[in-house]
């Protein structure tokens, strides 16, 4: 277990300096760096208490509460990113109380809950355990839950602030991580009985925990090293999201009962949109996001995605891939580009992707790119 333990703290180690020299680095980058500096004491904590060179630093060391408080960050790192304003807010000291009141328990009673002796090579482990390992494991599905419905929602607005899908977008990595994390510890939780069930150690929860929890390092680390901004704030260089969280164009109808924006506004703000897409044909930008457009018009992009929503009956996604599938169809009516391939000309039209353009293509039109193709090309030997 020693040398999987100094594995995964080599990595964590290293992920924390390239964290560090980060640039920029957003309030969330600095929450996943104490989430792997946590991650590292907790490696280093078992190293020296399975060593039995228990320090002042270590004595009452609790692996679960240090673990636990993973869970509530990796929340906060969710909301920071995905907020209009990300910033860290003295009210969310609040969702490290129950990780305290653990650690804290430890302190004054040492020894309550030995998760570290059910890690360890004798299979007697007290019920006590059990319940405290359960109850942690209760806690972390709660905050999946919670953290699975801020991107689901965060998903569902994607269609009024950007052109394209793309995983960097979507978050769908922090599903993943989170998943990690649950299965570590239900994992864990198994092999622990099964030593108790049998009275035997046949397999090392220890081992079990480390490994899980390296991947669940690496997984972290990696995705959030490598997640980029993907809003840019109106003049400057701050990382921003629309914070109204739209469900769909009929509930953003119901939610748009209360703005100020008249018809008539609307339909001038429409006209501006569409004639600035056709003059900047800014719809071949693959990234192209609301956010661009509110900045050349000058007009809040809830305004416009409210304009759209309600009196064009459209999201901006579907909108600027209109644009693009009447570019593709322009483009390969071209004899010029005929020995181009279609992911050529959807390159060339703006789409960032194969399964992207096959999607839009399909709904828009009815058939495949490649029928389309077949029938363009078959009509221009006739004529």
């Amino acid at each position: 277990m020693e040398i999987v333990s100094y594995i995964v703290l080599t990595q964590t180690l290293f992920a924390i300096v390239l964290l560090t020299s980060k640039r920029p680095k957003w309030v969330y980058d600095r929450i996943l760096i104490t989430m792997l500096v946590i991650i590292a004491w907790v490696i280093i904590g078992s190293l020296f208490r399975s060593a039995n060179k228990v320090n002042f630093l270590f004595k009452n060391f609790n692996l679960v509460s240090f673990t636990i408080s993973l869970v509530p960050l990796l929340y906060l790192y969710v909301r920071t990113s995905l907020n209009e304003h990300p910033e860290f807010r003295k009210k969310d000291l609040l969702h490290l109380i129950a990780p305290a009141i653990m650690l804290l328990e430890s302190i004054v009673v040492p020894g309550m809950y030995e998760i570290e002796e059910a890690m360890s090579h004798t299979p007697k482990i007290e019920i006590g355990t059990f319940i405290y390992f359960g109850i942690s494991l209760v806690y972390i599905m709660v905050y999946m839950l919670i953290i699975f419905r801020k991107i689901s929602r965060h998903q569902e607005e994607l269609p009024n602030l950007f052109s394209y899908t793309s995983s960097r977008i979507t978050y769908n990595w922090i599903k993943i991580v989170i998943l990690l994390f649950v299965f570590n510890w239900v994992i864990t939780g198994i092999t622990m009985m099964i030593n108790v069930l049998f009275q035997n150690q046949l397999i090392n929860p220890g081992l079990v925990f480390f490994i899980n929890f390296g991947v669940f390092s690496f997984a972290i680390s990696y995705f959030g090293f490598f997640q980029p901004s993907i809003f840019l704030a109106p003049r400057s260089s701050e990382l921003v999201l629309e914070s109204r969280l739209k469900r769909n164009i009929e509930d953003d109808k119901t939610k748009y009962k209360k703005s100020n924006l008249t018809e008539d506004r609307a339909n001038v703000y429409l006209q501006k949109i569409t004639a600035l897409l056709e003059a900047e044909r800014l719809y071949l930008k693959p990234d192209l996001a609301i956010q661009e457009i509110s900045d050349k018009l000058d007009v809040p992009k809830h305004y416009l995605t409210e304009s759209l929503n309600t009196y064009m009956g459209k999201n901006f996604y579907t909108l600027i891939n209109e644009y693009r599938i009447e570019e593709f169809k322009s483009l390969a009516s071209d004899d010029k580009n005929s020995r181009l391939t279609l992911l050529a000309l959807a390159y060339d039209s703006g789409f960032n992707s194969k399964s992207a353009f096959n999607l839009v293509f399909k709904k828009q039109t009815g058939e495949t790119p490649s029928q389309f193709l077949r029938t363009l090309r078959a009509s221009q030997v006739i004529s």
